[in-house]
Order: C-alpha cells, then sequence, then structure tokens
C-alpha cells in the first residue's frame, strides 16, 4: 500500500522483489546467478532503455520476457564487455575441441529441408513476374499512409489478409487476392496441381521485399543471427488426431544473383541461413529451443527491426547459407520416427541481399466425428505433391517447363477482363505474357540444339 491505496498484484510483486534487492544489497550478498552466461548489451534495468541495440526499447514486455527466459540482467556495460569477451573466448575454445556427432548433431545435408534449385531461367520467370505484376504496380497504387518503401504481402485463407504493420491500400489487397496470387500459384504449381492438392492445405502466402532482419550497424554484415524455428514448435504425436502441424514452404529470388551464375555460392548472396550442424532430437517448445542455443553459440541481445528476438553469433565456418531458388521445406513438430528428423534452426540472412522472398505455410487437415465427437485421423500435409507440382521449375529445358509456362500465359490472358478495372494491371499481364512466352521458346530451343 502506498498512501493508502492498494497496488495491485504485479505491482505488488515488484515492489517486493526491489525491497529484497535492496536489503540483500545492505547486507552485501548478491542474488545468485541461474544460467551459465548472460549474453551482454544491457544495463541494470533501471533506466528506460535496456538494450541499446534494440530498435523498439519502449516495448518492454518483450523485452523482459526474453531477459526472464533465457537471460540474467548485465549489472553495468562495463560488466557485460568482460563477460562478453569472457564467452567469445569460451565458445571459440569449444568449438576447436567439439566433435559435433558425437555430441548429438547431424549435418545440415543429412537434413530433409533443402529439395532442389529452380533453374535460373525459372527464376528469371518468376522474377519478371514479381516486378510486372507488384513492384511496378505497388508503386503506382499501393502504397498508403504508413506503408514502406518495399513490402509484404499476407494472404490468409479465410481470416485477417494483409499485415497491418506493413499496409498497403484496400484496392492493391483486392488486386493482389484476384490477380496476382493465382497468376503465381499457377507458374509454381500449375492450376490442377494447386486446386486439386494444395489449396485445401494452404493457411497463408507471403510475397516481400523486405530485408526480414535490417540488423543495426553493430550487427549488419556480421555472423549474428535471428535463429529460431517456425511456428509453434513441438513433438508429433502420431496418435494425437487434435494435433495441428504446419509446413513452411519458402524460396528466395535474389536480384543480383540473376546475372552473376558464376558465383551463386557467394556470401553476399546467401538467403536463409541455418548452422552447419544441427541437433538430432526436436524441441518440445521454444523454451527448451533458446536453452539448447545458449549451450552451443553465443546469445547476443534483443537486436531486430521489430520484436526484440535473441540473436546468436555463429562463425562463418558452421553457417550454410541457401541460394538464390533453392526450394527449403521446415516443419513445425519433430518426428524421429518418420525420418524426418528434427525441426530446422535457420535465420534470416546476415547480410540480406536484395531479393524477393516467398513464403507458403500449409496445415494439416483436422477431422471430426458429428455423431460422436470423436477426432479422426487427420489428412496430412501432401510434402511430396507440393514440391512434385514445383519440379518443373527444375529445368527450363524440360517439357514441364515449356508446358508449365504456356499454361502460366493461357490463365494470365483469362484474367485480362478482371484485370481492366486496375490502375495498369492489363498491361502489366501484357508484358508477363511477353516474357513468358519467350522463356518457354528459349527453353525448348535449347533443348533442340543438345
Amino acid at each position: 500500500q502506498t498512501e493508502g491505496k492498494q497496488l495491485d498484484s504485479r505491482e505488488n510483486l515488484q515492489s517486493q522483489k526491489r525491497a529484497g534487492r535492496a536489503q540483500s544489497a545492505r547486507n552485501g550478498k548478491r542474488r545468485p546467478r541461474k544460467g551459465k552466461r548472460d549474453g551482454g548489451d544491457g544495463n541494470d534495468g533501471e533506466t528506460k532503455q535496456k538494450y541499446w541495440s534494440t530498435a523498439n526499447p519502449d516495448n518492454t514486455v518483450n523485452i523482459d520476457l526474453h531477459r526472464t527466459r533465457y537471460r540474467e540482467k548485465a549489472q553495468t556495460e562495463e560488466e557485460a564487455k568482460r563477460r562478453r569477451e569472457e564467452e567469445e573466448a569460451y565458445f571459440k575454445e569449444l568449438y576447436s575441441r567439439t566433435d559435433w556427432r558425437k555430441s548429438g548433431h547431424m549435418h545440415h545435408t543429412e537434413m530433409p529441408f533443402s529439395k532442389f534449385f529452380m533453374d535460373l531461367d525459372a527464376q528469371r520467370a518468376i522474377y519478371k513476374a514479381q516486378v510486372h505484376l507488384v513492384d511496378k504496380l505497388y508503386e503506382r497504387f499501393g502504397k498508403t499512409e504508413g506503408s514502406w518503401e518495399r513490402y509484404t504481402l499476407m494472404f490468409r485463407n479465410g481470416w485477417s489478409p494483409g499485415d497491418k504493420r506493413k499496409p498497403i491500400t484496400e484496392e492493391f489487397q483486392q488486386y493482389c487476392e484476384e490477380i496476382y496470387c493465382p497468376i503465381m500459384w499457377t507458374i509454381l504449381f500449375g492450376r490442377k496441381g494447386w486446386e486439386q492438392d494444395i489449396r485445401k492445405h494452404w493457411s497463408t502466402f507471403k510475397s516481400c521485399t523486405i530485408k526480414v532482419c535490417a540488423y543495426g550497424e553493430s550487427f549488419y554484415g556480421e555472423n549474428i543471427f535471428h535463429m529460431h524455428i517456425d511456428g509453434k514448435i513441438g513433438l508429433l504425436e502420431r496418435k494425437n488426431y487434435s494435433q495441428r502441424h504446419m509446413n513452411r514452404l519458402l524460396f528466395s529470388i535474389v536480384t543480383d544473383a540473376l546475372d552473376d551464375p558464376e558465383n551463386l555460392g557467394a556470401k553476399k548472396y546467401g538467403t536463409t541461413d541455418y548452422p552447419i550442424w544441427q541437433p538430432r532430437r526436436g524441441f518440445r517448445s521454444n523454451h527448451q529451443f533458446h536453452k539448447y542455443m545458449q549451450t552451443w553459440y553465443r546469445e547476443c541481445g534483443l537486436e531486430n527491426s521489430g520484436l526484440p528476438r535473441p540473436h546468436y553469433a555463429i562463425p562463418e565456418e558452421l553457417i550454410y547459407r541457401a541460394r538464390t531458388g533453392e526450394v527449403l521445406l521446415h516443419f513445425t513438430h519433430s518426428d524421429e520416427k518418420s525420418g524426418n528428423g528434427p525441426q530446422a534452426i535457420h535465420s534470416e540472412p546476415n547480410p540480406c541481399p536484395d531479393r524477393h522472398l516467398f513464403v507458403f505455410d500449409f496445415n494439416n487437415l483436422i477431422h471430426k466425428d458429428g455423431p460422436t465427437g470423436k477426432y479422426l485421423p487427420s489428412t496430412e500435409i501432401p510434402e511430396d505433391k507440393i514440391i512434385g507440382h514445383m519440379r518443373a521449375l527444375e529445368d527450363s529445358r524440360s517439357e514441364p517447363f515449356r508446358s508449365r509456362m504456356m499454361e502460366v500465359v493461357e490463365f494470365s490472358n483469362s484474367l485480362l477482363t478482371k484485370a481492366s478495372k486496375y490502375p495498369g494491371a492489363r498491361e502489366a499481364i501484357e508484358q508477363l505474357v511477353a516474357d513468358l512466352g519467350v522463356a518457354a521458346s528459349a527453353g525448348a530451343s535449347r533443348t533442340a540444339s543438345e
């Protein structure tokens, strides 16, 4: 109580903690450390900006959440610096003596997250579709108050479309749903593949040019990453028919890499980043995941262009950087018996190249018997069919690629009348049709010459 006013339970608890710390200080005692390491980059919590590197320091709820779960508080900047140096030395020595396989890890090439590489001509076709259908028209009628220079377009199956943090006009959202999305889905999966095998499992589609982790100057270009696992993670329970799980399909088209085919593996063109060594066992929770990460990598604070998130320092020799056009598939629930192995630990690229990022989330379908109320076996996500439909883009010299491009041309032409109500959309489709026709003919010509 203060001046007769009753504090709420949270304030009362905080007051008791402060009083206890003050009493411990007067008695010359210090609270015991709960963990091995701190990670630094912080003050003692008494100042407003607890982490100088956090882009939104006023978001104390998320900052306090991560501090409580994953770290201790650095008492002073000097202590943070000293402990950071100690940790750097500790992990350098740890890596020098670690046998990763004997310590419960597997090489990333043993995991099934990398499916195949799109042909460069297929990537160019997707890039041109994105430029014609989105990039140019976003500038023309997509921006509104609060829009970013780059964009993140979000399309959800049946609920709250759009990304409120990166707004676009309602007209542009509607255009994308009616014109852009169906064309892009046809390029990637074909009309039959999308409608018969994939659409019912589709949850979210994201199309993005924003550099997902716009790291601060102190992090950008360094080997410091927002390592995470997609979605609400857990262990797959085969007999739990009510359990929902997700697969995330993603790939990036790196603009500059398309004109530099001899250096596709260059660091500057890297897309999604993975630790080379991944744990053999999956994780039940994000809390368990971050405890694992703190054991093997130096935790560097909460830095991000959006919400505060833990970041980890990983040497270049322990990082795999996915390439432009590499089709990746992640899953949320680990299942050792199926052969899928653990969830893939990964991060947005640092540094992040100019790219177009495409992300699909697919869910299993839950079934419930009406009369009994019992859950029936769920319809699993058809991973093999999804990837199988995309493989038409693996070789631009193949008949499946040529057929896919001609299918897109025919379908796009069928949308011309509907597109006419949107500024510049009809012209965009006509330009795309011309480009895809050229791509199909070029692939056929190369095949004939060989």
